[in-house]
């Protein structure tokens, strides 16, 4: 059963946020960027994840870098996905002095950690992002800054050389993910957000670091759940992992039809650009539907009020 009313508008959503971020980035042109009122007024995730601040920050910082080896930049991308805040790793390096802009595995010290930590919220400032919430059960009764310092990120120091390994052997995405699972207070969700960052080398540093990309790999989030539910009213739960793939199959025919401007990018300049011909991918469904699910709350004038733009 499919509601081919959200189908269409899911794709057409897509592609207008994209022209949202073509508009505003690569033609620099004043707000507002589209005719669309919530897309206009609100803000929404980028199409492409990458393209998002925190994202650009991790590429740029870690992922990029040529003078860090891959195995500390696995580190590196756990510990900044855990608080995904570049604001306080900004902090925490001018702080600490380090070359690079996480602590390489031989300058972490947990004490310095949770100094920092402690210091950076005196200055009333959260170190922690505020798009998804760690689970700190693993530490009953400890408070959150000191659960990250002493137990979350020393559990990742502990296992990321193994999860190199890991990555390096698997022949299948899910060995990473069991792995990364594996690591106090990872779950499912963030374990699916490291390995996306992991899938970022093959485009922006000098080789991929694992054999899988974002089209081998994809979860069910709760907002991608009710974007699913939308567009397939009658599916079940154990199904929905399964219409991920479905609607990427059809997608490109669709995102065609709206002039969807797929995104590339040049090593040689480090520029982005946008063109016709592209590929739908796994996770840029999840994550698009998890958005979508949001602009029809919006249509519904249901939820909590999201983000809006200054520029009036």
């Amino acid at each position: 059963e499919v509601h081919q009313e959200y189908l269409e508008l899911f794709f057409r959503t897509m592609a207008e946020r994209q022209n949202v971020w073509v508009k505003k980035t690569l033609e620099k042109q004043s707000p507002p960027w589209t005719d669309d009122k919530f897309f206009r007024d609100y803000k929404f995730t980028n199409v492409y994840r990458e393209l998002d601040r925190n994202s650009q920050w991790e590429i740029n910082n870690i992922i990029k870098p040529k003078n860090i080896k891959p195995i500390d930049k696995v580190w590196m991308i756990c510990f900044f996905r855990l608080l995904n805040e570049p604001k306080f790793f900004e902090f925490y390096k001018e702080e600490e002095g380090f070359k690079n802009a996480l602590p390489l595995p031989s300058e972490f010290k947990k004490a310095r950690f949770y100094a920092c930590l402690t210091k950076y919220r005196k200055t009333g400032k959260n170190p922690y992002t505020s798009a998804y919430l760690i689970n700190t059960a693993c530490c009953p009764k400890e408070k959150r800054d000191k659960c990250y310092a002493f137990k979350i990120i020393p559990g990742i120091f502990d296992n990321y050389s193994d999860l190199y390994e890991v990555m390096q052997k698997a022949t299948d995405p899910k060995q990473i993910i069991k792995k990364l699972m594996s690591m106090p207070a990872i779950a499912e969700f963030v374990s699916h957000e490291i390995y996306i960052s992991f899938c970022y080398f093959e485009r922006y540093a000098d080789k991929a670091i694992m054999k899988f990309d974002q089209n081998d790999f994809t979860n069910v989030g709760p907002g991608a759940s009710l974007g699913i539910r939308l567009i397939f009213p009658s599916t079940k739960s154990k199904d929905q992992e399964q219409r991920i793939y479905d609607v990427r199959e059809i997608g490109d025919k669709y995102l065609q039809d709206n002039e969807f401007q797929y995104l590339n990018y040049d090593k040689n300049t480090g520029k982005y650009s946008v063109s016709s011909e592209g590929q739908l991918n796994l996770h840029m469904v999840e994550m698009f539907l998890c958005e979508f699910s949001k602009y029809w709350k919006m249509m519904m004038g249901v939820g909590k009020q999201r983000s809006t733009y200054n520029w009036k």
